[in-house]
């Protein structure tokens, strides 16, 4: 199993156990994205509060490890932010792995990664060109290039 696989596995697993009993966002602390982390976690609390006001006459009352208790109103939506949490945790871990994949093919290949932030990227695919061609070599797009200026003294009225 690669790394980008594993990665993958342990943030599904970070991410949905915790997830199931109440906890959005786990997920995404493992992978230290803090804020949007922050961000599932207000989500499914701030959901799961008003679906509770919203369907139920006396939410003091209902027993929260009950699942029975809890109506299926509230439930459903519930479950569907806490899988779209998990999913999201196991992209974005797939996404990091393969980026920072990138970064070490390019410390690997000899190229400083402060010089890499530098170079400039293709606006159609994203990936790093050589900033001397006309077009991506990743996805041929050709680059418009601004018309050479005309020295002053040749200009002609």
């Amino acid at each position: 199993m690669d790394d980008t696989r594993r990665r993958a596995l342990i943030t599904f697993v970070v991410a949905a156990i915790p997830g199931y009993l109440g906890f959005a966002g786990v997920g995404h602390a493992y992978l230290r994205q803090w804020r949007r982390s922050l961000v599932w976690f207000l989500l499914g609390l701030g959901s799961a509060i008003a679906l509770l006001f919203y369907h139920v006459e006396d939410p003091a009352a209902i027993d929260i490890a009950d699942p029975a208790a809890v109506p299926t109103e509230v439930t459903i939506p519930l479950l569907v932010i806490i899988t779209l949490s998990v999913l999201d945790a196991v992209f974005m871990s797939i996404s990091l792995s393969k980026e920072q994949a990138e970064q070490d093919a390019r410390v690997d290949a000899g190229v400083d990664p402060e010089m890499a932030a530098q170079l400039p990227t293709c606006p159609n695919c994203g990936k790093e060109v050589d900033p001397e061609l006309d077009f991506c070599p990743w996805c041929t797009t050709e680059f418009e290039r601004p018309p050479e200026e005309e020295p002053v003294g040749d200009r002609h009225p």
